[in-house]
């Protein structure tokens, strides 16, 4: 991105630019993430803020799907993964985005 994007040094800026120029989805690891939830299953940190969360099996795969409402709005995304024997899986695959626009969506992360 940096070979791509000369006049920035921040990295973060690099994916959002690539993501307004080609549409790409942002994958971007912090040190410290301020996020409403760390993980699909644990507990927000803010009292405004409110997790639904469901896990299913069916098929051969889990499937979770959550929504995160906040203040801003809800997000919403699904997550699964095939079971290739009792107790372990394929690594979780994305099936809906948790930010689908990130112009309207990265508010409600706040």
């Amino acid at each position: 991105m940096r070979k791509h994007y000369p006049d920035t040094k921040d990295g973060f800026e690099h994916y959002l630019r690539a993501h307004g120029e080609f549409g790409i989805d942002v994958w971007h690891y912090a040190a410290h993430p301020l996020n409403p939830c760390f993980s699909p299953i644990c507990e927000p940190w803010r009292d405004d803020i409110t997790v639904d969360f469901k896990h299913s099996q069916s098929g051969g795969e889990n499937r979770w799907e959550r929504t995160i409402a906040t203040p801003a709005g809800e997000l919403h995304d699904i997550k699964r993964s095939l079971i290739l024997k009792e107790g372990s899986g394929s690594g979780p695959e994305i099936v809906e985005p948790l930010v689908k626009d990130l112009a309207r969506d990265l508010p409600k992360m706040a």
